[in-house]
């Protein structure tokens, strides 16, 4: 079933129960709330364009006292997600995806504070603190390597990784990492793909190529093998046939490269 809005309010209650008390009402979507530690604000993030799913998420602060909603991440050209507060209810942390990777960022609790990115290079997730706010802990996967727990100091030095669940399985495989690119797409606009190579990859063999583009409700591919044969499909209720040959073309260029 498709939704018919986009929109969400967050809303307070009495532990004990009692009346519920909206406090967002913009048009969009208002989620993921955490208090402040000191009990004073709600961070959460919001989309403010309604019926638009891939808008851009922002940091957002409720003042408990004043009844505020005030918009802290504007500027900020990325979607914030997971936000943690600092023990001294100072700073908010935040994850956010940029490009094929997803740092954590550190911002005052403030509007016009910028973003800080301490830890880059990776894609982390499920972050939280230490009681004494000396200590960052979070996920980290890639698509070699499994989810595994891993820690920093409270400004993104340090990092060390605290498990190694995954490394007897591992150790059994063959994975080649993931190797990006950039290509053009609709209107010159730059797109962003991943190339992943098989085990004991042979370009002078024949194999299959599954290549898949995903972008809202449409998902559209091909599978193809190395010495001809091409299969297409789309996914979705308008096809662009005409944009498909581009980006695949593109990509199976670049596994022969």
């Amino acid at each position: 079933m498709e939704a018919i809005s986009t929109n969400g309010d967050l809303f307070i209650v009495p532990v004990a129960g009692g009346e519920a008390k909206r406090i967002t009402t913009q048009p969009g979507f208002d989620g993921n709330p955490v208090y402040s530690p000191d009990g004073k604000y709600i961070a959460y993030h919001a989309q403010l364009t309604p019926e638009y799913e891939s808008d851009r998420w922002r940091v957002m602060l409720y003042d408990r006292q004043s009844g505020k909603n005030e918009n802290l991440s504007e500027g900020f050209d990325r979607s914030a997600n997971e936000l943690a507060w600092s023990p001294d209810s100072k700073t908010i942390y935040f994850t956010a995806e940029n490009e094929t990777q997803q740092p954590v960022y550190a911002m005052a609790a403030r509007a016009g504070a910028e973003p800080k990115k301490i830890i880059a290079d990776t894609y982390n997730t499920a972050i939280s603190f230490s009681a004494d706010g000396n200590t960052l802990v979070f996920e980290r996967t890639s698509l070699t390597t499994p989810a595994e727990l891993f820690a920093a100091s409270s400004d993104g030095s340090n990092v060390r990784q605290l498990t190694h669940q995954n490394e007897p399985i591992l150790a059994g495989l063959e994975m080649n990492a993931p190797e990006t690119f950039w290509f053009d797409g609709a209107e010159g606009t730059k797109v962003q793909a991943m190339l992943i190579r098989p085990p004991k990859f042979d370009a002078t063999k024949n194999i299959l190529c599954w290549c898949c583009c995903t972008a809202g409700r449409r998902r559209c591919g091909e599978i193809r093998g190395a010495t001809g044969g091409t299969r297409s499909f789309c996914r979705s209720g308008i096809r662009d046939a005409d944009d498909q040959p581009a980006w695949v073309n593109r990509i199976w260029a670049e596994i022969h490269r």
